[in-house]
This record gives structure tokens, C-alpha cells and sequence, in this order.
């Protein structure tokens, strides 16, 4: 396990079911460093919301050892589902499917 937690298993169960090709979350750890991971193994882009307090050495294994993005968002769950609520808005209106 390199990401030394159980989360991988199922993360990699999650990403593989989803026929997006950018799959998008919100961690501030284990769960942020599976989901990258498992994006990277499948070949599908991650974007990762993470509270600006993350711990720094999660941050950068997600982003440097994983490949995903990183968005920080203050600290609170409103923020953290706000922020990944806006990304999806986003790539949704980018594709042309209207608002989320």
C-alpha cells in the first residue's frame, strides 16, 4: 500500500466505476492521497479540494508523488463542499451540459 492506508482499495474501486475522466474530492489526507492515486494508476485527472491547514507533507503527496491538483479552501466543510460543488459546475458548463 504507498499510501500506507486501507482508503486505496476503495478508492481505486470508486475511480475505476466512474466513467469521468476527472474525478474530483475533498480530503485533507488518507482519502486525498488514495483517490490521486488511483486516478494516476487509471489514467484520469484528479482535481483534490483540500483545507488550507492540511498537513504540508499530505499536500505535496498528493500533488508530487501523485499527480493530482490541489485546491486549498479555509478549513470548514462548507468550504471545502462549496469549492468542489463550484469545480463541477465548472466542467460541467465547460462541456456544454448547462449548470449543476
Amino acid at each position: 500500500q504507498k499510501v500506507g492506508a486501507f482508503k486505496i482499495r476503495g478508492a481505486v474501486n470508486a475511480v475505476s466505476l466512474s466513467s469521468a475522466e476527472c474525478v474530483v474530492t475533498q480530503s485533507s489526507g488518507n482519502h486525498a492521497q488514495a483517490i490521486a492515486l488511483a486516478c494516476k494508476q487509471l489514467g484520469k485527472q484528479a482535481i483534490i479540494v483540500m483545507p488550507e491547514d492540511s498537513p504540508l507533507v499530505k499536500v505535496n503527496a498528493v500533488r508530487e508523488t501523485y499527480g493530482a491538483e490541489v485546491r486549498l479552501c479555509k478549513p470548514t466543510q462548507e468550504a471545502r463542499e462549496a469549492m468542489s460543488a463550484d469545480i463541477v459546475a465548472a466542467a460541467k458548463r465547460d462541456r456544454g451540459e448547462g449548470s449543476a
